[in-house]
């Protein structure tokens, strides 16, 4: 988020980037979103690393995912892919030049992209991304 919003400072410095990510109170936001994504795990091997502290590593990984699961229902949507969703079904989504009739992002082409069950997925997201998009919009 950082990076970005020094992208913005950059680009744009008559916005006083940073006090308006104060006063909307955007990085206790951003903050509170971030707990909400699923976490992936990875195991690092180096050279001094055993065959034990992998085997250890993969338990505690389990553990807690199986921790997670037990709360039921489906895994929260991922804000950043929702928001991705939701600007390249609304504002990249060009006529295919082979036909005219067709656009270049549908809900069946978003969730191939983003690894979503289905198009009625990929559907849920973009209605949460245009959510998040409207409620974030700075004015």
């Amino acid at each position: 988020m950082m990076k970005i919003l020094d992208e913005i400072h950059k680009s744009h410095p008559e916005i006083d980037v940073w006090n308006l990510v104060e006063e909307k109170g955007l990085f206790e936001r951003f903050r509170s979103e971030m707990e909400d994504i699923p976490r992936r795990f990875h195991i690092e091997v180096r050279e001094d690393t055993t065959a034990k502290d992998v085997a250890d590593a993969y338990s505690l990984v389990r553990e807690f995912q199986k921790e997670q699961n037990q709360r039921g229902g489906a895994p929260p949507r991922e804000p950043l892919i929702a928001v991705q969703c939701a600007i390249l079904y609304d504002r990249h989504n060009f006529a295919d030049p082979a036909d005219k009739r067709r656009r270049q992002w549908t809900h069946a082409k978003l969730a191939e992209r983003f690894g979503l069950k289905s198009g009625r997925a990929a559907k849920a997201y973009v209605e949460l991304g245009r959510t998040i998009l409207r409620e974030t919009r700075v004015q």
